[in-house]
């Protein structure tokens, strides 16, 4: 039984899978300010083909070449609320066949790029310390 258990893992293991990674990112940036900085740092800083592109949707399909193969990728951007209950919006990347470290390089850049732009995100609002007990209001 052991023996079968573990075969079977093993070919689990070895079987060929598609290599589809996908890296999140919150940016505290508005969404009015990500998305055109974003198109233009794939397009203009990364020098990648945009593909299609739908801002309403909020996403942008893109070529990334590398090694003289083309893989394909997608930048969707999902408006969220954080722990502070402000907009800010989601990152999620995806470059097919391509390891994980690659969107994250990828994305740590946009967030210099947007960092340059815009300077620091806004900061979280202050919470404000509940009067002491006994405390005059």
């Amino acid at each position: 039984m052991r023996l079968a258990l573990s075969l079977a893992l093993s070919l689990m293991l070895l079987a060929p899978r598609d290599a589809v990674a996908r890296t999140t990112r919150d940016l505290g940036w508005s969404f009015a300010q990500v998305w055109p900085s974003a198109l233009r740092f794939l397009r203009v800083d990364e020098r990648l083909e945009i593909t299609e592109r739908d801002a309403d949707a909020g996403y942008l399909l893109f070529v990334y070449a590398s090694d003289g193969k083309r893989f394909t990728g997608a930048l969707e951007f999902v408006r969220v609320k954080d722990a502070h209950d402000r907009d800010i919006v989601r990152l999620v990347l995806s470059i097919r066949d391509r390891p994980a470290y690659l969107e994250e390089a990828l994305l740590d850049r946009l967030a210099r790029k947007l960092r340059t732009e815009f300077g620091d995100p806004p900061p979280a609002p202050r919470k404000e310390k509940p009067p002491a007990p006994g405390a005059a209001p």
